[in-house]
């Protein structure tokens, strides 16, 4: 693509239920594009956080136009809060906001990405390697007694099911547990391009790429 566009994502460590507030830092920085596949993170000497906020800079000054999934709700003001960079909605292209994903959000009534994928049939599969992962945090006691207590405090506040709000709170606590946990392995690794983590992590900017570009055929 011609464009100066480049996909753009986070991960975070939160290992609670706040999906907003309960993140503790930003642990990596992934930028996609034809051209580009960086990844910048915390605990490395060489492509460290710090460097990928210069380079978020420099793509700004650059004029490129950042590209990504829930981009503006979760991604930007995270940016902003850790990293002091502020990114003008003029520099985004939300794909939530995209023609036809909201309408394919309305019929299906879900919102994530592997949902939007699975139904425009882009490849998203790198979103199952934290199962394993998160699954073994489930089975253990302390997560689970925990997502009961956060379950209760949500469900008094929200005033959903009891039900739903454990579950929600244990998909959400092991899920963060499991990212954690891949990142650690991943700085044991040297920044493998092997591991899990990165997979994951990668996976998500080039998935959301290949989304947008199928999209910009649809619309």
């Amino acid at each position: 693509m011609n464009e100066k566009i480049v996909c753009l994502d986070i991960e975070t460590e939160n290992t609670g239920t706040d999906i907003k507030d309960g993140n503790k830092r930003i642990i990596s920085i992934q930028l996609y594009n034809d051209e580009i596949e960086e990844i910048y993170y915390d605990n490395s000497n060489d492509t460290n956080i710090e460097k990928g906020k210069e380079r978020i800079k420099s793509l700004l000054d650059d004029g490129f136009i950042f590209v990504g999934y829930n981009l503006i709700n979760f991604d930007v003001p995270l940016i902003k809060k850790f990293l002091d960079i502020e990114i003008p909605l003029s520099s985004i292209i939300e794909i939530m906001e995209m023609n036809k994903v909201i309408e394919l959000r309305k019929n299906l009534k879900k919102y994530k990405l592997e949902d939007v994928c699975n139904e425009l049939g882009v490849e998203c599969t790198h979103k199952k390697l934290l199962i394993p992962f998160a699954e073994q945090y489930k089975n253990k006691l302390d997560v689970i007694e925990r997502a009961k207590m956060e379950g209760a405090k949500t469900a008094s506040i929200k005033g959903w099911s009891l039900e739903f709000c454990r579950k929600r709170a244990l998909d959400l606590i092991s899920g963060g547990l499991a990212i954690l946990d891949t990142y650690n392995k991943f700085i044991r690794s040297n920044g493998s391009s092997d591991s899990i983590f990165y997979k994951y992590a990668i996976g998500d900017v080039r998935t959301e790429y290949n989304l947008y570009r199928k999209l910009r055929t649809m619309n």
